[in-house]
């Protein structure tokens, strides 16, 4: 469930605004200025409602988190290295780099937020976690409308998935592919360094060899949270080579094996499954499954029948 947050008090404001993003010196102006905040954690990413009904300048310190915004009513303008950018309704944007200082101008703002672990987002690159420079997004505006829309249709899925786990976190796989689809959502809306293309010495690297260890690992990892860099790291090569390999050999991406060979056993759990007291729903989040529609589209592919069917013995 969401955690709520409310202020009146600017001091109040201020501090809620620095222990869920950063320190910001504000000066707020309004007859009644309210800070309302609703977070929705997501394993190492975040959904943030935030209503600012008030007039807000604002002089903050770095962010040590991505945070890719899209306003629903009011206005916001931000400024960073001298650079000044304003969002309106329905403009999406990723206004304030990491590791820069910047300000900012709110006018009775109504927005979302998703906010990442930058790693999440060399992760999802599958970029090598030794080459020191991590996943940088180049603009802060969207490719295109379209992407943009995509981005945040995937955000209102992730959060009514999320806030539907009354228990808490009881899928860890689910909430891990839950982080990692909103990653790669970011990815697919802005431009970015992610996703270099293979040096010689990938190509020489994605052999059979190479992709036996890789087959190795997932198979027998696959009930845990791994990445494409842990793969790699099995593999002894990079994540660059180990993905070519893949699709060298198997015509599919190493992310997409570790899927069917997690739809392998959940089509063991639905085959053992009591339906009384199980549902195809909870088996698909219990393998990293965050749709149950997509789950059973996957599964009828495979095996030529919905789930439901295994799930009843039919």
């Amino acid at each position: 469930m969401p955690q709520i947050f409310e202020a009146t008090d600017p001091d109040v404001a201020s501090e809620i605004f620095r222990q869920q993003y950063t320190a910001m010196r504000m000066r707020v102006q309004g007859s009644q200025p309210l800070l309302r905040l609703a977070s929705t954690p997501v394993g190492r990413a975040r959904l943030d409602r935030a209503t600012f009904l008030m007039e807000l300048d604002g002089y903050a310190d770095p962010l040590e988190t991505v945070g890719v915004l899209y306003v629903r009513t009011g206005t916001v303008r931000c400024s960073c290295d001298g650079v000044e950018t304003t969002y309106g309704p329905g403009d999406t944007g990723f206004p304030v780099p990491l590791g820069r200082r910047w300000a900012t101008h709110l006018h009775d703002v109504d927005s979302e937020l998703v906010m990442l672990d930058p790693a999440l987002l060399a992760e999802t690159a599958g970029t090598e976690p030794e080459a020191g420079a991590p996943v940088r997004l180049l603009s802060n505006r969207p490719r295109s409308e379209p992407a943009a829309a995509q981005l945040w249709r995937t955000a209102e899925a992730v959060r009514t998935l999320t806030t539907s786990q009354a228990d808490g976190e009881p899928y860890p796989l689910l909430v891990s592919s839950a982080a990692r689809l909103l990653a790669a959502s970011v990815l697919a809306a802005f431009p970015s360094t992610a996703f270099p293309e293979p040096t010689i010495e990938d190509r020489h690297d994605a052999h059979r060899a190479a992709l036996r260890r890789a087959i190795s690992f997932i198979d027998e990892n696959a009930t845990a949270d791994i990445t494409i860099n842990d793969i790699a790291a099995a593999a002894f090569v990079t994540p660059r080579a180990v993905q070519l390999a893949f699709r060298r050999h198997l015509g599919i991406t190493p992310m997409e094996y570790l899927r069917r060979v997690r739809l392998e056993h959940a089509h063991r759990d639905l085959l053992a499954a009591d339906p009384a007291h199980e549902t195809v729903t909870t088996i698909a989040y219990r393998w990293g499954f965050a749709s149950p529609g997509r789950f059973s589209a996957y599964y009828r592919a495979a095996y030529g029948i919905p789930p439901s069917r295994t799930l009843r013995h039919d």
